[in-house]
């Protein structure tokens, strides 16, 4: 049965990163009152939230994860590269519709938004790329098999992948076991 577009609540799943990560669910948040944010955290939270340069962008990365109704970690990895790239695969794996916010160059390391996007793709997952350099455009791959899953499926939640941590002594609302 179809799902009217007022019964469906956004849900924006995000490691929350500084950049579009915490825009894009600032932006979720902001527009819809019962729209939710997922968190999935490549590292435990205090030893994520040091990937952040300033106090500015610690705090931030607090109140956006203040406000998860679930959080996910990533099981130990070997390396700190391979615990990005399952965080990130986690929510592409846990999206119906990925947006990326791309430059479209190559990633520097394991986990980065080309193989992201690449891994999106070989899912299965509609993806809308906006494009950052130059020009910015949108490249849209909606027509795919899980597009047609989520069209006849009757979902009753979106979910949106962004692409982090919360830190000690801050709960989740819920936490899903790895």
């Amino acid at each position: 049965m179809p799902v009217s577009p007022e019964e469906i609540v956004p849900v924006v799943i995000s490691a929350l990163a500084e950049g579009a990560d915490r825009l894009v669910a600032e932006v979720v948040l902001r527009a819809q009152e019962d729209a939710r944010l997922e968190v999935a955290l490549p590292l435990p939270a205090e030893d994520y939230i040091e990937d952040f340069k300033t106090e500015d962008s610690k705090r931030e990365f607090c109140r956006l994860f203040d406000q998860a109704s679930d959080i996910w970690q990533t099981p130990d990895a070997p390396t700190r590269n391979e615990a990005y790239e399952r965080a990130r695969r986690y929510i592409v794996d846990r999206s119906d519709a990925v947006i990326a916010l791309w430059d479209g160059e190559p990633a520097p390391g394991q986990g980065g938004t080309a193989e992201i996007v690449g891994y999106a793709e070989k899912q299965g997952v509609p993806l809308a790329w906006v494009h950052t350099k130059d020009r910015p455009t949108v490249t849209c791959v909606p027509d795919n098999r899980r597009a047609q899953v989520v069209k006849g499926g009757g979902r009753q939640t979106a979910r949106v992948q962004l692409g982090c941590d919360r830190p000690a002594g801050v709960r989740p609302a819920r936490t899903r076991p790895a």
